[in-house]
């Protein structure tokens, strides 16, 4: 699961607040999650990775210093800064796993290629070579180190990589792996970017923005050059009749076997053989110094953000979790 929470952050950091929530490992953030039957794994933003027993909530810090995690099949692989130059790949599914070193300046995220686990850095994107190591393919352009975690690639040779500004914009961006070229191809506040289950060519991305009287958002598809929306749903405007609608902000977007979740402010999208519902976000307990709710749809829905707003509206983001096998 992976989404961009800039906009949480910056709030959080920046608005006094009349409620504050802090986890003595995650921080004030989770930024991304993986669970199983068994398992949760949580990345906060202090950048340690944390695992939880489902069973008992027994917690232990498995790694820090992790600039990102991604879920490959059976593998949870996770990038860690070394002291010295370069990041360590580990699998966190496989606690004896003595991982491998990538020679990289600046990691942004992991990406699952057609060749393997890959890793897009801030000037290159580090390609597997068979099973021995990396080659880093230096791109077009920059990529910005912070705000542009999401990232997937597709089978016909692109990477696509998201950006979330908050207010200040976002976008989906285009390379080409063999030549580094870089393009934008949706202006938007992107939060979420995986691989279309259904055409391995093309991905899906979540975008949102509800930022004072703005409000939009959206489910798209990206084939090539063809971008088309998916989803989206209207919103009553909260100033009233009369006032032009708006959309609902999508702030996550997660896989299911069959389908996706769309999670949004207060409610959530749920997808099921392309037909979409609405529902509202369900109930969450404290456990284990998280609020998290019973499995839901096949997911685990926690808040990974909060507070902000006022003693009277207190807002947070929440994150789903698709329950894998």
């Amino acid at each position: 699961m992976r989404t961009i929470l800039a906009l949480a952050l910056s709030l959080i950091a920046s608005t006094a607040t009349a409620q504050n929530w802090s986890d003595p490992d995650l921080g004030r953030a989770i930024r991304e999650g993986s669970a199983t039957a068994n398992d949760i794994w949580l990345l906060g933003e202090t950048g340690k990775l944390v695992h939880f027993e489902r069973a008992t909530g027994v917690r232990t810090v498995v790694a820090e210093k992790v600039v990102d995690i991604l879920e490959d099949g059976p593998h949870l692989w996770v990038a860690s800064k070394m002291d010295e130059f370069g990041y360590r790949l580990t699998d966190a599914r496989a606690p004896h796993d003595e991982g491998r070193t990538i020679f990289a300046a600046q990691i942004v995220s992991l990406v699952v290629q057609p060749q393997g686990i890959a890793a897009l850095g801030t000037e290159a994107l580090h390609m597997p070579i068979e099973s021995s190591g990396w080659r880093g393919w230096d791109l077009a352009g920059s990529v910005p180190a912070l705000g542009s975690r999401v990232v997937a690639a597709t089978t016909d040779g692109a990477t696509y990589y998201g950006v979330n500004r908050g207010e200040w914009g976002g976008g989906l961006r285009r390379i080409i792996n063999q030549t580094g070229a870089m393009s934008i191809v949706v202006e938007d506040n992107i939060t979420t970017v995986v691989q279309d289950p259904a055409n391995s060519a093309c991905v899906l991305y979540a975008a949102g923005l509800a930022h004072m009287s703005i409000s939009r958002g959206r489910v798209g598809r990206v084939c090539g050059d063809q971008v088309s929306t998916v989803f989206q749903q209207s919103r009553p405007s909260p100033f009233g009749a009369g006032i032009p609608s708006d959309e609902w902000p999508m702030e996550s977007l997660a896989l299911l076997p069959d389908g996706w979740i769309a999670v949004s402010s207060e409610r959530y999208f749920l997808n099921r053989m392309d037909k979409v519902v609405e529902r509202p976000m369900p109930a969450m307990a404290d456990w284990a110094g998280l609020r998290i709710s019973q499995p839901t749809d096949g997911a685990l829905f926690l808040v990974s953000a909060c507070c902000w707003g006022s003693s009277v509206m207190v807002q947070q983001t929440v994150l789903a979790l698709p329950i894998r096998d």
